[in-house]
């Protein structure tokens, strides 16, 4: 989240905790971070996930392709690289979303 920020992109993170009615407990992550982006609006933004080895995050990337299985926003952005799944609301712009992945290309 420091890594958004220092590159200038709006993104706040809530003390909250994923909870289980989610349903991704199960999906091997070793942490999950919800995000917001004031800018899309109260409560829009997304999750960074974090992983320790790249089969969980399959896991996860595969639940979250299933059309119909996957209890985050529907149509929204997605990114993954090495240990990190980023997932952000469809209410952001292709371009901006582009700007957060590249932050995660260059870690």
């Amino acid at each position: 989240v420091t890594e958004f920020q220092e590159a200038g992109l709006e993104i706040e993170a809530p003390t909250e905790s994923i909870r289980e009615e989610h349903g991704l407990a199960n999906l091997g992550f070793k942490d999950v971070k919800p995000i917001l982006v004031p800018a899309l609006g109260e409560g829009e933004g997304g999750y960074l996930f974090l992983f320790e080895d790249e089969k969980d995050l399959e896991k996860l990337k595969d639940y979250y392709e299933e059309p119909g299985k996957s209890t985050l926003m529907a149509n929204s952005h997605a990114y993954a690289q090495d240990n990190i799944f980023l997932q952000m609301s469809d209410h952001m712009s292709q371009t901006e979303f582009d700007r957060y992945v590249e932050v995660i290309k260059d870690l």
